[in-house]
């Protein structure tokens, strides 16, 4: 008989998966936001939903003012110099942030606007200490001067110079 043929039944499961593939499509609630296909990027404005993104992030954020700049920049100055807490090798931002008394998203943007970040920012004190603590301590290793300034091994600290004072340099 025909419906008895591999052919046909092979058919009849093709159609079946597709039907199926429809209708979960069509009941299952759809997670994301517009439809897949509403974006397509033109040549006169290549990838304007990252760069709406960014513009509406940075919109969020409110102008910190100067004196309130002021005020986070001593804390950090505080906290991360007077306390020497960047010797800390599991250092968090959150640590500075509760130091600093204030929003984790202002301390965040202070860092970044005048420190370069925080991880740069900790790593560049972590590099002087290094210096300093050699100069000081001339009897012990350059391990033991990297271990003490806050840093997990050696291979990390010259990792850290390397990205912070290498990369800078003018190309001849």
């Amino acid at each position: 008989m025909v419906f008895d043929s591999p052919t046909w039944l092979a058919a009849i499961q093709f159609l079946l998966s597709v039907f199926n593939v429809i209708f979960l499509i069509s009941i299952l609630p759809s997670k994301r936001k517009g439809n897949l296909f509403d974006y397509a990027p033109t040549e006169e404005q290549p990838h304007t939903c990252c760069i709406e993104k960014a513009v509406k992030a940075e919109r969020k954020l409110k102008e910190i003012p100067q004196q309130t700049r002021k005020r986070i920049s001593d804390g950090i100055e505080r906290v991360l110099v007077k306390q020497r807490l960047y010797l800390n090798p599991n250092l968090s931002l959150k640590e500075v942030v509760e130091g600093c008394g204030y929003s984790q998203a202002y301390v965040s943007r202070v860092l970044r606007e005048q420190y370069g970040g925080f991880y740069d920012y900790v790593n560049l004190l972590r590099c002087r200490h290094v210096d300093n603590y050699a100069k000081q301590h001339p009897e012990v290793t350059m391990e033991e001067s990297i271990i003490k300034s806050g840093f997990k091994n050696r291979q990390t600290y010259y990792r850290i110079k390397k990205h912070l004072f290498f990369n800078d340099a003018p190309a001849d």
